[in-house]
């Protein structure tokens, strides 16, 4: 679909002879790569690593980080709070947004913890955390 939408977007910019026609080729070139994107998570089990990774066109992008020896896995529900606007002076307008997400931390024996991954979705939550679990035949504790 998103291909589509480039493909679209690229024969109108092409076209283009008037400004309405730019404009809606312009927006449907940002339209068509918004669909063709994806973000995740990937895991090397055998190196102990994972990147959340930004796909674009089957191109993922991502820093890969290490992992400690895991223990065992807690499924979280934490509140994240965004801040928008100055907040450092006074007369400036700003708004702060409340939100929850599900975080799946690894836990090391000597009890560090690693964020592996964030999720707005429970279920989506669960099924990685007991992938990984599955995996490395560790428990996971459930705190939501």
């Amino acid at each position: 679909m998103g291909a589509l939408f480039l493909i679209f977007s690229a024969v109108l910019l092409l076209i283009s002879v008037t400004a309405l026609t730019f404009v809606l080729s312009f927006f449907s070139f940002f339209v068509g790569l918004y669909f063709a994107t994806t973000e995740g998570i990937e895991i090397r089990f055998d190196t102990k690593q994972f990147r959340i990774i930004f796909s674009l066109f089957g191109l993922n992008i991502g820093i890969w980080e290490s992992y400690p020896t895991i223990a065992y896995i807690v499924v979280v529900r934490t509140k994240v709070r965004h801040i928008i606007g100055n907040r450092y002076r006074q007369e400036a307008a700003s708004t702060t947004i409340k939100d929850e997400r599900i975080c799946i931390n690894v836990f090391s024996e000597t009890n560090n913890n690693k964020t592996l991954f964030r999720t707005i979705d429970v279920n989506e939550a669960l099924e990685i955390a007991e992938v990984v679990a599955s995996f490395y035949k560790v428990e996971i504790k459930k705190k939501l």
